[in-house]
């Protein structure tokens, strides 16, 4: 019996010591700590390609934009070009219908090329009676001062500039039957639904702003009234008061000349490009017309406006300067424009140090650009700009 136990001998199990504890922890500490910094590191490279994306694809859509109405500005269908255009509108030369200039701007006094401006970290929305802060061409401040801009309540934002296209929308339509007495007939059919609920003719709707052209003469009037009857549609466009549809309704509802089968109809209209205050700050805002304000892109700061101009006494559809818009001789000549815009992520990012920086839009040197110098904060910005060909640049009216 002692022979076997002694055979045997007793194994004690082994702990872990308190330095060797600590090792542990401390390893695995950093062990952590490194996956938490791949991983913070991750997360910001992340959300900063995010934000630059996003920038870079509200850029694309506001340049894309304003281009498409920039480059048509002044088409008037088969009437393009033509001396014998009439407006026929109560205020003809009303800037929300004053079809007479396919592009024109007004330039906000202060940021001119050559020029620098500090733009505000709490930019706001400018208030009636403050228009005489933006003009046009080099005659004088035309802004009405006893309303709001353009006569409407576009509310842009200080530090930036305006830009104005007048166009037809889309590819028209055609008279459906002759007309000696100055009816306007087109097809009945091609029906859809207006922003007021009544039915819209391919397209046309009850206030709207027309052109109709026999391509040798054309008038721009306000369809007053749609009536549909026996397979055609009549585009009526008498003098009455059109203020319910924020329209001006016909000072003579005479049409100038007969219409024949095939003759066009086109719906024409004003756009405004402009910074305001949209839902996550400035925003570029484009208002059709007398139509409510759309914001169409966000992050938008500021937009800075150059007018290329034709000035040879024989004109050859090649700009020989660029200026602002107070600076333009007359905007039927303006054959280019050169639109830069800054934009802004609508969110700071918390990492980064807030700083002020600086940037060159319109031009490549502060002799031929604005310099404008942003607020002081952690938001990443990018200017984009691009030079658009004006094709048809005047109605000729």
């Amino acid at each position: 019996m002692k022979k076997y136990q002694t055979q045997h001998k007793i194994h004690y199990s082994r702990g872990v010591t308190l330095v060797e504890l600590m090792i542990a922890i401390a390893i695995s500490g950093i062990i952590a700590l490194g996956i938490s910094s791949v991983y913070t590191s991750s997360k910001r490279s992340f959300k900063l390609q995010e934000e630059y994306s996003r920038l870079q694809e509200n850029g694309r859509f506001a340049i894309n934009h304003i281009t498409r109405f920039v480059r048509g500005a002044g088409y008037s269908g088969c009437a393009s070009g033509l001396n014998k255009i009439s407006n026929n509108l109560n205020n003809p030369d009303y800037n929300a219908w004053n079809f007479a200039t396919g592009i024109e701007g007004y330039e906000y006094i202060g940021t001119e090329p050559n020029q620098a401006v500090t733009l505000s970290a709490t930019p706001t929305a400018q208030a009636t009676g403050t228009e005489a802060s933006w003009e046009t061409t080099t005659a004088s401040v035309s802004l009405p001062t006893t309303a709001d801009l353009l006569g409407y309540s576009y509310s842009p934002v200080q530090n930036t500039d305006i830009l104005i296209s007048r166009t037809a929308d889309g590819a028209g339509v055609e008279v459906f039957a002759d007309s000696t007495s100055g009816q306007v007939f087109i097809k009945d059919g091609n029906t859809g639904t207006c922003p007021d609920g009544t039915t819209s003719y391919s397209g046309i709707c009850t206030g709207d702003i027309l052109m109709i052209s026999n391509c040798q003469e054309a008038v721009v009037l306000q369809t007053t009234n749609i009536t549909a009857a026996g397979g055609k549609v009549n585009l009526v466009h008498s003098n009455a008061n059109m203020a319910a549809h924020g329209g001006p309704g016909n000072a003579d509802p005479i049409l100038p000349m007969v219409l024949r089968i095939g003759d066009e109809v086109m719906r024409v209209s004003t756009k405004v490009f402009y910074i305001g205050m949209g839902t996550n700050g400035p925003a570029l805002f484009m208002r059709q017309g007398n139509g409510a304000a759309v914001e169409l892109v966000e992050g938008v700061e500021t937009m800075q406006v150059l007018y290329g101009e034709d000035t040879d006494a024989t004109p050859d559809n090649i700009p020989n300067r660029y200026v602002a818009a107070n600076k333009v001789l007359d905007f039927a000549n303006v054959v280019a424009v050169r639109v830069s815009l800054l934009l802004r992520s609508v969110k700071e990012l918390p990492w980064r140090t807030a700083q002020a920086k600086t940037y060159l839009l319109g031009g490549s040197d502060a002799a031929t650009a604005v310099t404008v110098t942003s607020p002081a904060d952690k938001r990443i910005r990018k200017v984009m700009t691009t030079t658009i060909k004006v094709r048809n640049r005047a109605f000729s009216l």
